[in-house]
C-alpha cells in the first residue's frame, strides 16, 4: 500500500509499504477519509513529543472494515466486514483506575493510533475492534471521519457545563474552536466571542453564530468584560495553546471562573499565576474524550446539529504534506482537511480537487496546465473530470474529459493570469468564472 510517512519537521513523503495484517483483535479499514488534525500540525513542525519520526500519522478517518481477526469476529458480533466505521483512536487497558471510573483517555497506558502505532494517513489501517465505531444509517463516511474532532468539542462542552444565558470565550477559530463554538451555542450560552488572527477563520465563526474578534483590532479582555457586565465570561475556552492566548483568557475570565486548556501549539508556556490565585480561577485541561463524548459526537453528526461545512476540503493523500504547510502558513477559509487515498480521490473525482504542489510549481514557470477534478498527475481514461474554460469574462462549463488530454492553448487549458482563488473545495476557478456547477 502507499502511505504518507512523515520523515523529519516539515518533510513528509509518500511511501510504499505492506499492508497492514490485523492481529486476532484487530480489524482490518480501507481508509476513505483521514483529516488533518491541529495536534498534527505541531507534530509535523517537530514540537510534540509525543510524534517521533518516520511516522504515519492520522487519527482522524472513516473507512470500510475489510478483514476481521479471528478474535475480534467473535468478541464483536456487531462488526462484518462490508461496514462503514469509524474509530476511536484512543487504545486504552480497560484494567486501570482510570479506566475503572470511565475516564479511559486519561488511561496511564494509553496509546493513540497516529502517535504509538500506525495511523490512517495510508490506504489501510489496523485497529483493535473494541475501538471501532459502527456508522449509523444514514451517516457517510465524510461524516464519520469528523467523529473524533467533535468529539474532543463534547468534551470540552462537558467540563464547561450549562452557560444559561451567559456568554463565553473561544480563543482560536480552527476545528476545534469552531466545533466548541457550536457546542457552546447549544448548552444555552447567549453570546460567544471567538478571536483569531485569521479573517478568513472569523467569518466563519460568524456564518456558525459567535462574535468574531481581531485581538490586533481590539482588546479580548475587554471585549469578554463589556459581553458579561463588566465581570468577565465564566467560561474561556484556549483552542490555540500559546502563552498568549493562554495569559489572554485569564484576563477575559471572571473570578472563580473556569479556563479550559485544549491547544497544544506549544507544550510550556508561562502562565500569570498570581492572577490565577486571587481571583480564584479554575484551570482544567481537556484532553481528547470519554466512550460517551466519542458516542454524542456521532449521534450530533447524524442530526447535523454540528457542521464545519461548506469549508471542508477534500484532496489525495498525495497532497498531504502541501496541506499541512498551507494550514499552518496561511489556512484561510478552510475548517478541515480530509485526506482520500489517490485510488478512491480518482473514483470520487467530482468531489473537487486540492491542487498538488507540482501543479503549483508548474505554475510558476510560467506554463499552461490542464485544471480538472481529479489527481494532479495524468490520470488514467474514463474518469468524469470537471474541466474549466479560461475564456476571461465567460462563466465556465463543465464536460466529460476524453481519452485525450487536452493541448496547450485549448479552452480546456487555463494560464497563470487568470488563477486568482479556490473555493471551499480547493478547486482552482479562473476569474469572475461564475460558481461551479
Amino acid at each position: 500500500m502507499k502511505a504518507l510517512v512523515w520523515e523529519a519537521p516539515r518533510l513528509m513523503r509518500m511511501r510504499a509499504q505492506a499492508d497492514p495484517a490485523p492481529q486476532p483483535g484487530e480489524a482490518l479499514i480501507k481508509v476513505a477519509y483521514a483529516g488533518i488534525c491541529g495536534s498534527e500540525l505541531s507534530g509535523y513542525l517537530g514540537h510534540n513529543a509525543l510524534r517521533v519520526p518516520p511516522l504515519v500519522m492520522g487519527h482522524e478517518f472513516a473507512g470500510e472494515i475489510v478483514a476481521l481477526g479471528e478474535a475480534a469476529r467473535a468478541q464483536h458480533p456487531n462488526l462484518a466486514t462490508g461496514q462503514h466505521v469509524t474509530a476511536n483512536p484512543m487504545w486504552y487497558c480497560g484494567a486501570c483506575g482510570f479506566c475503572a471510573r470511565g475516564q479511559t483517555h486519561l488511561c496511564a497506558n494509553r496509546r493513540l493510533i497516529g502517535a504509538h502505532r500506525p495511523g490512517a494517513y495510508a490506504e489501510y489501517v489496523a485497529v483493535p475492534a473494541e475501538l471501532i465505531a459502527p456508522l449509523p444509517t444514514g451517516l457517510t463516511l465524510r461524516q464519520g471521519a469528523l467523529a473524533e474532532p467533535v468529539a474532543v468539542a463534547m468534551r470540552i462542552g462537558e467540563l464547561a457545563g450549562p452557560l444559561g444565558g451567559e456568554a463565553a470565550l473561544v480563543l482560536g477559530a480552527g476545528p476545534i474552536g469552531l466545533l466548541v463554538l457550536q457546542v457552546l451555542l447549544a448548552q444555552g450560552a447567549r453570546q460567544v466571542l471567538v478571536a483569531d488572527l485569521d479573517a478568513a477563520r472569523l467569518a466563519m465563526a460568524a456564518e456558525l453564530g459567535g462574535t468574531p474578534l481581531d485581538p490586533r483590532a481590539a482588546d479580548v479582555a475587554a471585549a469578554a468584560r463589556a459581553a458579561s457586565g463588566g465581570l468577565g465570561v465564566p467560561v474561556s475556552v484556549d483552542a490555540v495553546g500559546a502563552a498568549a492566548t493562554r495569559a489572554s483568557c485569564v484576563s477575559a475570565t471572571r473570578s472563580a471562573g473556569t479556563l479550559i486548556l485544549s491547544g497544544l501549539h506549544e507544550e510550556t508556556s508561562a502562565m500569570p499565576a498570581a492572577e490565577i490565585i486571587r481571583r480564584e480561577i479554575t484551570v482544567r485541561g481537556s484532553f481528547c474524550y470519554t466512550r460517551e463524548n466519542f458516542a454524542a459526537a456521532i449521534a450530533a453528526l447524524q442530526s447535523g446539529s454540528i457542521r464545519l461545512d461548506p469549508w471542508i476540503v477534500e484532496a489525495p493523500l498525495e497532497d498531504g504534506g502541501a496541506w499541512f504547510d498551507r494550514l499552518i502558513d496561511a489556512p484561510g477559509a478552510v475548517a478541515k482537511v480530509l485526506l482520500i487515498p489517490k485510488s478512491l480521490f480518482e473514483k470520487g473525482c467530482a468531489r473537487g480537487y486540492a491542487p498538488r504542489t507540482s501543479l503549483f510549481k508548474q505554475l510558476l514557470r510560467n506554463s499552461e496546465i490542464p485544471l480538472r477534478w481529479a489527481c494532479g498527475s495524468m490520470v488514467r481514461v474514463q474518469l468524469l473530470c470537471a474541466v474549466l474554460r479560461a475564456e476571461r469574462g465567460k462563466p465556465h462549463t463543465i464536460r466529460r474529459q476524453s481519452t485525450a488530454l487536452p493541448k496547450a492553448g485549448s479552452a480546456n487549458f487555463i494560464s497563470p493570469k487568470t488563477l486568482v482563488g479556490s473555493t471551499n473545495r480547493g478547486v482552482w476557478v479562473p476569474q469572475r468564472a461564475g460558481t461551479l456547477a
